[in-house]
Protein backbone atom coordinates (compact mmCIF):
# COMPACT_ATOMS: atom_id res chain seq x y z
CA UNK A 1 0.00 0.00 0.00
CA UNK A 2 2.67 2.34 0.90
CA UNK A 3 4.76 1.76 -2.57
CA UNK A 4 1.38 2.24 -4.36
CA UNK A 5 1.50 5.72 -3.00
CA UNK A 6 4.77 6.49 -3.23
CA UNK A 7 4.57 5.33 -7.03
CA UNK A 8 1.18 7.19 -6.80
CA UNK A 9 2.98 10.00 -5.36
CA UNK A 10 6.07 9.92 -7.59
CA UNK A 11 3.98 9.60 -10.76
CA UNK A 12 2.13 12.45 -9.42
CA UNK A 13 4.97 14.57 -8.92
CA UNK A 14 6.19 13.82 -11.94
CA UNK A 15 3.21 14.75 -13.71
CA UNK A 16 2.80 17.94 -12.03
CA UNK A 17 6.68 18.72 -12.76
CA UNK A 18 5.94 18.06 -16.27
CA UNK A 19 3.24 19.78 -16.48
CA UNK A 20 5.48 22.74 -14.26
CA UNK A 21 8.09 22.64 -17.00
CA UNK A 22 5.30 23.00 -19.88
CA UNK A 23 4.12 25.88 -18.21
CA UNK A 24 7.50 27.10 -17.24
CA UNK A 25 8.31 26.58 -21.29
CA UNK A 26 5.64 28.45 -22.02
CA UNK A 27 6.22 30.99 -20.02
CA UNK A 28 9.81 31.24 -21.07
CA UNK A 29 8.66 31.07 -24.65
CA UNK A 30 6.10 34.40 -23.63
CA UNK A 31 8.16 36.09 -22.46
CA UNK A 32 10.91 35.79 -24.69
CA UNK A 33 8.45 36.87 -27.23
CA UNK A 34 7.52 39.61 -25.11
CA UNK A 35 10.87 40.57 -24.89
CA UNK A 36 11.41 40.67 -28.55
CA UNK A 37 8.36 42.26 -29.45
CA UNK A 38 9.31 45.32 -26.45
CA UNK A 39 12.75 45.40 -27.66
CA UNK A 40 11.13 45.87 -31.06
CA UNK A 41 9.05 48.42 -30.05
CA UNK A 42 11.63 50.42 -28.39
CA UNK A 43 13.89 50.45 -31.29
CA UNK A 44 10.48 51.73 -32.81
CA UNK A 45 10.14 54.09 -30.06
CA UNK A 46 13.98 55.26 -30.86
CA UNK A 47 13.30 55.36 -34.37
CA UNK A 48 10.71 57.55 -33.64
CA UNK A 49 12.61 59.74 -31.09
CA UNK A 50 14.96 60.49 -33.65
CA UNK A 51 12.47 61.19 -36.39
CA UNK A 52 10.99 63.52 -33.80
CA UNK A 53 14.20 65.10 -32.74
CA UNK A 54 15.19 65.37 -36.35
CA UNK A 55 11.01 67.25 -37.13
CA UNK A 56 11.88 69.15 -33.80
CA UNK A 57 15.37 70.14 -35.27
CA UNK A 58 13.80 71.39 -38.80
CA UNK A 59 11.01 72.95 -36.85
CA UNK A 60 13.35 75.10 -34.94
CA UNK A 61 15.29 75.78 -37.86
CA UNK A 62 12.20 76.93 -39.05
CA UNK A 63 11.50 79.15 -36.85
CA UNK A 64 14.65 80.49 -36.79
CA UNK A 65 14.16 81.16 -40.28
CA UNK A 66 10.45 82.68 -39.40
CA UNK A 67 12.07 84.26 -37.36
CA UNK A 68 14.67 86.09 -39.48
CA UNK A 69 12.04 86.61 -42.34
CA UNK A 70 10.06 88.13 -39.56
CA UNK A 71 13.18 90.45 -38.84
CA UNK A 72 13.78 90.90 -42.93
CA UNK A 73 10.34 91.74 -42.85
CA UNK A 74 9.72 94.09 -40.71
CA UNK A 75 13.49 95.83 -42.21
CA UNK A 76 11.54 95.74 -44.83
CA UNK A 77 8.44 96.87 -43.74
CA UNK A 78 10.11 99.86 -42.49
CA UNK A 79 11.87 100.99 -45.99
CA UNK A 80 8.61 100.71 -47.40
CA UNK A 81 7.45 102.95 -45.18
CA UNK A 82 10.32 105.25 -45.57
CA UNK A 83 10.49 104.78 -49.30
CA UNK A 84 6.95 105.68 -49.16
CA UNK A 85 7.51 108.77 -47.10
CA UNK A 86 10.35 109.76 -49.42
CA UNK A 87 7.55 109.54 -52.32
CA UNK A 88 5.09 111.58 -50.89
CA UNK A 89 7.39 114.30 -50.12
CA UNK A 90 8.84 114.03 -53.58
CA UNK A 91 5.51 114.09 -55.44
CA UNK A 92 4.49 116.99 -52.66
CA UNK A 93 7.31 118.93 -54.08
CA UNK A 94 6.69 117.73 -58.01
CA UNK A 95 3.14 119.05 -57.15
CA UNK A 96 4.49 122.20 -55.98
CA UNK A 97 6.73 122.68 -58.74
CA UNK A 98 3.75 121.75 -61.21
CA UNK A 99 1.44 124.40 -59.74
CA UNK A 100 4.48 126.81 -60.12
CA UNK A 101 5.67 125.77 -63.46
CA UNK A 102 1.40 126.32 -64.63
CA UNK A 103 1.32 129.33 -62.81
CA UNK A 104 4.66 130.61 -64.86
CA UNK A 105 3.25 129.27 -67.99
CA UNK A 106 -0.45 130.81 -67.68
CA UNK A 107 1.89 134.30 -67.20
CA UNK A 108 3.97 133.23 -69.93
CA UNK A 109 0.48 132.70 -72.29
CA UNK A 110 -0.94 135.86 -71.06
CA UNK A 111 1.96 138.22 -72.15
CA UNK A 112 2.18 136.12 -75.28
CA UNK A 113 -1.32 135.71 -76.21
CA UNK A 114 -1.94 139.93 -75.53
CA UNK A 115 1.26 140.96 -76.70
CA UNK A 116 1.60 143.44 -79.55
CA UNK A 117 4.75 141.30 -81.30
CA UNK A 118 5.12 138.05 -82.82
CA UNK A 119 6.20 134.94 -80.22
CA UNK A 120 7.43 131.71 -81.92
CA UNK A 121 8.86 128.16 -80.66
CA UNK A 122 10.48 126.01 -82.66
CA UNK A 123 12.39 122.96 -82.68
CA UNK A 124 15.95 122.65 -84.04
CA UNK A 125 14.20 121.30 -87.23
CA UNK A 126 12.31 124.62 -87.95
CA UNK A 127 8.76 122.88 -86.83
CA UNK A 128 6.50 125.77 -84.48
CA UNK A 129 5.83 124.20 -80.61
CA UNK A 130 4.09 127.63 -79.89
CA UNK A 131 2.72 130.56 -82.13
CA UNK A 132 1.34 133.46 -80.29
CA UNK A 133 -1.80 135.02 -81.80
CA UNK A 134 -0.17 137.96 -83.39
CA UNK A 135 2.91 136.07 -85.49
CA UNK A 136 -0.11 133.43 -86.48
CA UNK A 137 -2.92 136.85 -87.02
CA UNK A 138 -0.64 138.70 -89.49
CA UNK A 139 0.82 136.16 -91.28
CA UNK A 140 -3.23 135.23 -92.18
CA UNK A 141 -3.32 132.52 -89.61
CA UNK A 142 -4.82 130.94 -86.78
CA UNK A 143 -2.21 129.49 -84.25
CA UNK A 144 -3.63 125.88 -83.64
CA UNK A 145 -3.37 126.02 -87.64
CA UNK A 146 0.93 126.27 -87.58
CA UNK A 147 1.56 123.40 -84.65
CA UNK A 148 4.03 121.23 -85.65
CA UNK A 149 3.92 122.93 -89.45
CA UNK A 150 7.42 123.69 -90.50
CA UNK A 151 8.66 127.89 -90.70
CA UNK A 152 9.20 127.90 -93.76
CA UNK A 153 5.52 128.60 -94.14
CA UNK A 154 5.89 131.86 -93.02
CA UNK A 155 8.60 132.36 -96.48
CA UNK A 156 9.04 131.76 -99.88
CA UNK A 157 11.71 130.51 -101.50
CA UNK A 158 14.05 133.57 -101.81
CA UNK A 159 13.77 134.77 -98.03
CA UNK A 160 14.17 131.28 -97.21
CA UNK A 161 17.83 131.57 -97.96
CA UNK A 162 17.99 134.32 -95.36
CA UNK A 163 16.36 132.71 -92.54
CA UNK A 164 18.98 130.05 -93.06
CA UNK A 165 21.98 132.23 -92.77
CA UNK A 166 20.47 133.47 -89.91
CA UNK A 167 19.29 130.19 -87.89
CA UNK A 168 23.38 129.20 -88.51
CA UNK A 169 24.36 132.66 -86.77
CA UNK A 170 21.53 131.60 -83.99
CA UNK A 171 22.97 128.90 -83.62
CA UNK A 172 26.49 129.85 -83.52
CA UNK A 173 26.45 132.54 -81.52
CA UNK A 174 22.99 132.11 -79.20
CA UNK A 175 21.12 134.86 -80.54
CA UNK A 176 20.75 137.91 -83.51
CA UNK A 177 18.86 141.10 -83.19
CA UNK A 178 17.02 143.39 -85.29
CA UNK A 179 17.15 141.79 -88.37
CA UNK A 180 14.68 142.73 -90.96
CA UNK A 181 13.50 139.74 -92.66
CA UNK A 182 10.77 139.49 -95.54
CA UNK A 183 7.77 137.85 -94.74
CA UNK A 184 4.97 136.01 -96.83
CA UNK A 185 1.29 136.22 -95.99
CA UNK A 186 -1.17 133.42 -96.32
CA UNK A 187 -2.53 135.15 -99.54
CA UNK A 188 0.95 135.48 -100.65
CA UNK A 189 1.47 139.11 -99.97
CA UNK A 190 5.03 139.80 -98.79
CA UNK A 191 6.18 142.37 -95.57
CA UNK A 192 8.39 143.59 -93.54
CA UNK A 193 9.27 142.27 -90.12
CA UNK A 194 11.59 142.86 -87.57
CA UNK A 195 13.29 140.11 -85.54
CA UNK A 196 14.69 139.18 -82.59
CA UNK A 197 15.95 134.84 -82.33
CA UNK A 198 17.51 133.29 -79.52
CA UNK A 199 18.31 129.89 -78.72
CA UNK A 200 16.53 128.17 -74.83
CA UNK A 201 18.73 125.87 -73.38
CA UNK A 202 18.30 122.79 -71.04
CA UNK A 203 19.96 122.84 -67.15
CA UNK A 204 22.92 120.62 -68.85
CA UNK A 205 23.04 123.87 -71.53
CA UNK A 206 21.81 121.48 -74.35
CA UNK A 207 20.13 123.46 -77.10
CA UNK A 208 16.40 122.77 -76.86
CA UNK A 209 14.14 124.68 -79.15
CA UNK A 210 14.34 127.88 -80.99
CA UNK A 211 12.59 131.05 -80.18
CA UNK A 212 11.63 133.91 -82.01
CA UNK A 213 10.10 138.11 -81.75
CA UNK A 214 9.25 139.79 -84.61
CA UNK A 215 7.09 142.70 -85.31
CA UNK A 216 5.73 144.45 -88.25
CA UNK A 217 7.63 147.00 -89.49
CA UNK A 218 5.87 147.67 -93.12
CA UNK A 219 4.25 150.82 -92.06
CA UNK A 220 7.21 152.50 -90.35
CA UNK A 221 9.20 150.87 -93.62
CA UNK A 222 6.66 152.85 -95.56
CA UNK A 223 6.88 156.39 -93.69
CA UNK A 224 10.60 156.22 -93.39
CA UNK A 225 10.10 155.53 -97.39
CA UNK A 226 7.70 158.70 -98.04
CA UNK A 227 10.21 160.74 -95.60
CA UNK A 228 13.43 160.00 -97.46
CA UNK A 229 10.50 160.57 -100.57
CA UNK A 230 9.46 163.80 -99.34
CA UNK A 231 12.95 164.75 -98.78
CA UNK A 232 13.61 163.98 -102.52
CA UNK A 233 11.28 165.75 -104.24
CA UNK A 234 11.95 169.04 -101.54
CA UNK A 235 15.72 168.43 -103.43
CA UNK A 236 14.21 167.41 -106.63
CA UNK A 237 12.07 170.40 -106.88
CA UNK A 238 15.12 172.54 -106.29
CA UNK A 239 17.05 171.15 -109.25
CA UNK A 240 13.65 171.02 -111.78
CA UNK A 241 12.79 174.95 -111.10
CA UNK A 242 16.82 175.54 -111.45
CA UNK A 243 16.67 173.42 -114.64
CA UNK A 244 13.63 174.84 -115.88
CA UNK A 245 14.57 178.42 -115.30
CA UNK A 246 17.72 177.24 -117.31
CA UNK A 247 16.17 175.57 -120.28
CA UNK A 248 12.88 177.88 -120.66
CA UNK A 249 14.40 180.80 -121.19
CA UNK A 250 16.52 180.15 -124.38
CA UNK A 251 13.65 177.81 -125.50
CA UNK A 252 11.14 180.93 -125.19
CA UNK A 253 13.74 182.99 -127.76
CA UNK A 254 13.84 179.72 -129.75
CA UNK A 255 10.64 179.03 -130.19
CA UNK A 256 9.87 182.88 -131.18
CA UNK A 257 12.69 182.71 -134.23
CA UNK A 258 11.19 179.86 -135.55
CA UNK A 259 7.78 181.45 -135.84
CA UNK A 260 9.60 183.90 -137.20
CA UNK A 261 11.50 181.94 -139.45
CA UNK A 262 8.61 180.51 -140.62
CA UNK A 263 6.57 183.80 -140.98
CA UNK A 264 9.51 184.69 -143.47
CA UNK A 265 9.49 181.42 -145.50
CA UNK A 266 12.87 181.12 -145.48
CA UNK A 267 12.88 177.36 -144.70
CA UNK A 268 11.29 173.98 -145.08
CA UNK A 269 8.26 174.64 -142.54
CA UNK A 270 8.38 170.76 -142.39
CA UNK A 271 11.48 170.79 -140.66
CA UNK A 272 10.60 174.08 -138.76
CA UNK A 273 7.66 171.84 -137.37
CA UNK A 274 9.88 169.15 -136.83
CA UNK A 275 12.44 171.61 -134.42
CA UNK A 276 9.37 172.80 -133.15
CA UNK A 277 7.98 169.53 -131.82
CA UNK A 278 11.43 168.68 -130.59
CA UNK A 279 11.60 171.72 -128.50
CA UNK A 280 7.87 171.12 -127.37
CA UNK A 281 9.37 167.75 -126.13
CA UNK A 282 12.01 169.75 -123.96
CA UNK A 283 9.32 171.58 -122.66
CA UNK A 284 7.38 168.31 -121.72
CA UNK A 285 10.04 167.09 -120.01
CA UNK A 286 10.77 170.51 -118.03
CA UNK A 287 7.15 170.25 -116.92
CA UNK A 288 7.45 166.52 -115.68
CA UNK A 289 10.21 167.53 -113.12
CA UNK A 290 8.75 170.49 -111.89
CA UNK A 291 5.16 168.35 -111.30
CA UNK A 292 7.92 165.97 -109.40
CA UNK A 293 7.59 168.66 -106.62
CA UNK A 294 4.11 169.89 -107.16
CA UNK A 295 1.80 168.67 -109.98
CA UNK A 296 0.74 171.30 -112.12
CA UNK A 297 -2.84 173.29 -110.57
CA UNK A 298 -5.46 171.86 -112.83
CA UNK A 299 -8.99 172.88 -112.37
CA UNK A 300 -10.56 170.67 -110.08
CA UNK A 301 -14.42 170.10 -110.59
CA UNK A 302 -17.07 167.19 -110.16
CA UNK A 303 -16.63 164.00 -112.22
CA UNK A 304 -16.76 160.39 -112.09
CA UNK A 305 -13.91 158.04 -111.72
CA UNK A 306 -15.45 155.47 -114.15
CA UNK A 307 -15.67 158.02 -116.57
CA UNK A 308 -12.58 159.19 -116.66
CA UNK A 309 -11.23 155.46 -116.50
CA UNK A 310 -13.32 154.61 -120.05
CA UNK A 311 -12.06 158.21 -121.53
CA UNK A 312 -8.80 156.95 -120.24
CA UNK A 313 -8.96 153.54 -122.07
CA UNK A 314 -10.42 155.33 -125.47
CA UNK A 315 -6.92 157.25 -125.31
CA UNK A 316 -5.02 154.10 -125.34
CA UNK A 317 -7.35 151.72 -126.98
CA UNK A 318 -5.00 152.10 -129.94
CA UNK A 319 -1.61 151.19 -127.93
CA UNK A 320 -3.75 148.36 -126.22
CA UNK A 321 -5.14 146.99 -129.63
CA UNK A 322 -1.46 147.45 -131.05
CA UNK A 323 0.32 145.19 -127.66
CA UNK A 324 -2.74 142.55 -128.39
CA UNK A 325 -3.61 143.28 -124.30
CA UNK A 326 -6.65 142.87 -123.42
CA UNK A 327 -8.79 145.15 -120.62
CA UNK A 328 -11.51 144.16 -118.80
CA UNK A 329 -13.67 146.61 -116.47
CA UNK A 330 -15.05 145.80 -113.04
CA UNK A 331 -16.40 149.65 -112.22
CA UNK A 332 -19.11 149.61 -109.18
CA UNK A 333 -22.12 151.43 -109.92
CA UNK A 334 -22.18 153.06 -106.33
CA UNK A 335 -19.45 155.18 -107.22
CA UNK A 336 -20.36 158.85 -106.03
CA UNK A 337 -18.98 162.09 -108.13
CA UNK A 338 -15.97 163.60 -106.50
CA UNK A 339 -13.55 166.42 -106.83
CA UNK A 340 -10.60 166.08 -108.46
CA UNK A 341 -8.47 167.02 -111.67
CA UNK A 342 -9.55 165.09 -114.56
CA UNK A 343 -6.60 165.69 -116.56
CA UNK A 344 -4.03 164.50 -113.49
CA UNK A 345 -6.26 161.62 -112.61
CA UNK A 346 -6.03 160.57 -116.27
CA UNK A 347 -2.61 161.01 -116.51
CA UNK A 348 -2.09 158.53 -113.53
CA UNK A 349 -4.29 155.79 -115.18
CA UNK A 350 -2.27 156.44 -119.00
CA UNK A 351 0.83 156.03 -117.11
CA UNK A 352 -0.22 152.85 -115.20
CA UNK A 353 -1.40 151.00 -118.41
CA UNK A 354 1.19 152.02 -120.18
CA UNK A 355 3.50 150.55 -117.50
CA UNK A 356 1.71 147.28 -117.79
CA UNK A 357 1.31 147.35 -121.36
CA UNK A 358 5.44 147.66 -121.53
CA UNK A 359 5.60 144.92 -118.70
CA UNK A 360 3.82 142.19 -120.23
CA UNK A 361 4.66 143.10 -123.86
CA UNK A 362 8.86 142.93 -122.86
CA UNK A 363 7.91 139.16 -121.22
CA UNK A 364 8.61 136.15 -122.55
CA UNK A 365 6.65 133.37 -121.53
CA UNK A 366 7.66 129.89 -122.63
CA UNK A 367 4.64 128.31 -121.12
CA UNK A 368 2.05 127.78 -123.92
CA UNK A 369 -0.94 126.71 -121.91
CA UNK A 370 -0.77 130.57 -119.75
CA UNK A 371 0.09 132.20 -123.52
CA UNK A 372 -3.34 130.67 -124.45
CA UNK A 373 -5.65 131.97 -121.51
CA UNK A 374 -6.73 135.47 -122.61
CA UNK A 375 -4.14 136.54 -125.59
CA UNK A 376 -0.64 136.54 -126.70
CA UNK A 377 0.89 138.92 -124.68
CA UNK A 378 -1.35 139.70 -121.30
CA UNK A 379 -4.75 141.35 -119.75
CA UNK A 380 -5.11 144.50 -117.73
CA UNK A 381 -7.71 144.75 -114.80
CA UNK A 382 -9.45 147.72 -114.14
CA UNK A 383 -11.91 147.71 -110.83
CA UNK A 384 -13.50 150.18 -108.83
CA UNK A 385 -15.39 149.94 -105.51
CA UNK A 386 -16.61 152.16 -102.79
CA UNK A 387 -15.28 151.10 -99.01
CA UNK A 388 -15.06 153.36 -95.86
CA UNK A 389 -15.82 157.16 -97.92
CA UNK A 390 -12.92 155.93 -99.87
CA UNK A 391 -13.15 155.10 -103.69
CA UNK A 392 -10.98 152.31 -104.43
CA UNK A 393 -9.46 151.80 -107.88
CA UNK A 394 -7.41 148.44 -108.25
CA UNK A 395 -4.97 147.84 -111.60
CA UNK A 396 -4.04 144.60 -111.82
CA UNK A 397 -2.27 143.15 -114.85
CA UNK A 398 -0.63 139.30 -115.70
CA UNK A 399 3.04 140.70 -116.13
CA UNK A 400 6.49 139.81 -114.27
CA UNK A 401 5.41 141.85 -111.09
CA UNK A 402 8.63 143.07 -110.04
CA UNK A 403 10.75 142.61 -107.51
CA UNK A 404 9.86 142.84 -103.39
CA UNK A 405 13.28 145.17 -102.72
CA UNK A 406 11.69 147.64 -104.93
CA UNK A 407 8.12 148.23 -103.76
CA UNK A 408 9.59 151.17 -101.75
CA UNK A 409 11.42 152.30 -104.15
CA UNK A 410 9.50 152.23 -107.58
CA UNK A 411 7.43 155.79 -106.52
CA UNK A 412 11.28 157.88 -106.13
CA UNK A 413 12.00 159.68 -108.39
CA UNK A 414 14.62 158.72 -111.08
CA UNK A 415 13.79 155.21 -110.36
CA UNK A 416 13.29 152.83 -113.53
CA UNK A 417 13.78 149.50 -114.20
CA UNK A 418 13.42 150.01 -118.03
CA UNK A 419 16.56 149.48 -120.10
CA UNK A 420 15.55 152.06 -122.36
CA UNK A 421 14.01 155.72 -122.39
CA UNK A 422 13.02 155.29 -118.73
CA UNK A 423 13.54 158.34 -116.69
CA UNK A 424 11.88 157.01 -113.62
CA UNK A 425 9.70 160.12 -113.03
CA UNK A 426 6.30 158.64 -114.21
CA UNK A 427 4.72 157.12 -110.87
CA UNK A 428 6.57 159.63 -108.82
CA UNK A 429 4.42 162.21 -110.45
CA UNK A 430 1.51 159.89 -109.74
CA UNK A 431 1.94 159.58 -105.95
CA UNK A 432 2.46 163.22 -106.14
CA UNK A 433 -0.60 163.89 -107.66
CA UNK A 434 -2.48 160.84 -105.86
CA UNK A 435 -1.29 162.73 -102.64
CA UNK A 436 -2.24 166.15 -104.05
CA UNK A 437 -5.90 164.73 -103.98
CA UNK A 438 -5.29 163.56 -100.61
CA UNK A 439 -5.11 159.99 -101.28
CA UNK A 440 -2.94 157.45 -101.38
CA UNK A 441 -1.22 154.73 -104.06
CA UNK A 442 0.68 151.46 -103.33
CA UNK A 443 1.73 148.96 -105.20
CA UNK A 444 2.07 144.91 -104.25
CA UNK A 445 2.47 141.76 -106.40
CA UNK A 446 0.04 138.97 -107.21
CA UNK A 447 0.54 135.81 -105.67
CA UNK A 448 0.95 133.80 -109.47
CA UNK A 449 2.20 136.37 -111.48
CA UNK A 450 1.46 140.25 -112.01
CA UNK A 451 1.24 143.04 -110.41
CA UNK A 452 -1.24 145.39 -108.57
CA UNK A 453 -1.83 149.10 -108.07
CA UNK A 454 -4.48 150.26 -105.51
CA UNK A 455 -5.25 154.13 -105.15
CA UNK A 456 -7.47 155.34 -102.99
CA UNK A 457 -9.16 158.62 -103.25
CA UNK A 458 -11.31 160.31 -100.19
CA UNK A 459 -15.01 160.79 -101.63
CA UNK A 460 -15.01 164.09 -99.61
Amino acid sequence: MKKKTKNFLKEFLNKAEGKANAKAEKFKNFFDLSCASTINLLEDLRTQQKEIELCNDKLHQKQVEIELSRNRYKELYEKQKKVEKEIKTANDKLKSMNERNVTELNKFKAIAENANYGMTICDLNGIFKYVNKYSANIHGYEPDELIDKNISIYHNKEQLKTVKKLNKQLLNHGSYNAQELWHKHKDGKCFTMLMNGFIINNKENNELLLSYTSVDISNIKYLQTQLLRSERLASTGKLAASIAHEINSPLQGITFMLSSLRRKNKYDSKDIDLLNGAFNNIKKTVKNLLDLHRPSKELKQLINVNDIIKQTLDLVKSYLKKSKIKTQLNLSSQIPNIIASPQQLSQVFINIINNAIEAMTGESETNDSLKSIISNHGKITISTNLESEKIIIVFTDTGPGFEEDDKYQIFDPFYTQKQKNGLGIGLSICHSIINDHNGSIDATNLPDKGSRFTILLPIK
